[in-house]
């Protein structure tokens, strides 16, 4: 099961960093990215379900990235862009600055049985599955928003996102099991 990290493409000043939610023995693997197709032209609006904002200034990055790494703003260089993630291949999408098309508005519910850390992620991966079966895409895009984020304990969040570290691999796999 293929994830796609968007930040490099959008040129993060912080080549390393990653989304919350990818699973941890993907954040080195870029070969999904080649399948995406870049947002050059606008396309049909009618098959994207989720516009998914990258945030200038302070984006939604993993605790483990925020944990080891330093403290320095980290922005976009990369201006309208954007990706269109296809059949087959994860992005972990969140609800801090995501726009849904009337198709998937069904797709705003989230879990209430994790933490809140979690709760948006994993509705992202579920939905991500079931729009493959109704011909919709998620767009990953270049920042419209400027987040100032609340302060924020980095542990806690680590705490908080422990489901993300440990079950995120099992998660996808369980959508996409291995073909025989």
């Amino acid at each position: 099961f293929p994830t796609f990290n968007p930040f490099p493409t959008l040129q993060a000043t912080q080549h390393s960093a990653w989304p919350r939610g990818i699973p941890l023995s993907h954040i080195s693997n870029v070969n999904s990215s080649r399948r995406c197709l870049p947002l050059d032209r606008p396309p049909n609006h009618h098959d994207i379900a989720v516009f998914q904002s990258a945030a200038q200034h302070d984006p939604d990055l993993d605790a483990i990235f925020r944990l080891t790494h330093t403290r320095s703003q980290m922005q976009f260089l990369k201006s309208n862009a954007g990706v269109l993630i296809p059949d087959g291949v994860f992005v972990p999408y969140n609800a801090q600055a995501s726009v849904h098309n009337y198709d998937a508005l069904w797709a705003l519910l989230l879990p209430t049985t994790v933490t809140g850390r979690v709760s948006d992620i994993w509705r992202g991966y579920a939905a991500q599955r079931l729009f493959w079966n109704a011909g919709l895409r998620v767009a990953y895009s270049s920042p419209f928003v400027s987040q100032l984020r609340n302060a924020h304990n980095s542990l806690a969040d680590f705490q908080s996102e422990q489901d993300l570290y440990a079950k995120a691999g099992t998660c996808l796999n369980f959508q996409c099991p291995a073909r025989s």
